[in-house]
Parts: C-alpha cells; sequence; structure tokens
C-alpha cells in the first residue's frame, strides 16, 4: 500500500492538510499531516500532524464528532 494522500484541503496558500492510509510492519496506520508547497512547487510533509493506527479509527471518529458539536454549538452563539 503506497502513502499517497487520500483527501486534502487547504491551510492556507503556503499549506495544507493531509490524510493518508499506510502499511508499516504488516500495520495499517492512519496519517494526517500538514503538507507545505516547496520551491519547486510540490507538496511536502512536515512534522506536525499525527499518525495512528487504524484500530482506533472508531474513537478519532468518536473524538471528531464531539469536538464537531461544540463548535457548531459555539458558532451559534456567536
Amino acid at each position: 500500500m503506497s502513502n499517497d494522500l487520500v483527501y486534502r484541503f487547504p491551510k492556507n496558500e503556503q499549506e495544507e492538510f493531509g490524510f493518508s492510509v499506510r502499511e508499516y510492519k504488516d500495520r495499517l496506520y492512519c496519517d494526517i499531516r500538514i503538507y507545505f508547497k516547496g520551491v519547486d512547487g510540490s507538496w511536502h510533509p512536515t512534522r506536525k500532524g499525527v499518525t495512528f493506527s487504524a484500530g482506533f479509527m472508531g474513537e478519532v471518529k468518536k473524538g471528531v464528532s464531539e469536538i464537531a458539536k461544540l463548535v457548531s454549538t459555539s458558532e451559534a452563539r456567536l
């Protein structure tokens, strides 16, 4: 399995968030990382990000869902 980005979106003109899945030592990992645009115009990963075992995906989804609820509630008050 390659480490190709499966989803990405811009953070600003020089950075973007990248999501990928990769295999390492026969285990599957998910990676969410910030990428920067190099002088050559291609995107390169930074050290800023998180990698976790695919087995934690359910818990990560629950956590993101809880954050989304708090953010939508906070935005409604603004």
